[in-house]
């Protein structure tokens, strides 16, 4: 969340929110991609209940 306060005879402030949940999931499956490959041997990576969510 954004806050700027406005600098004229107005009080007040402008707010911007953002919803970055998309971009927190592409950065989760970014990760769990970076540990699946950076090995040779093969690796089967899984969540806590036992999902496969990646194989190289």
């Amino acid at each position: 969340m954004t806050v700027t306060a406005l600098h004229d005879r107005s009080a007040g402030a402008v707010i911007i929110r953002r919803d970055i949940t998309a971009r927190k999931l592409q950065e989760k499956r970014l990760r769990i991609a970076a540990i699946a490959f950076e090995s040779d041997e093969g690796r089967m990576i899984t969540d806590t209940q036992g999902r496969i969510l990646q194989v190289n």
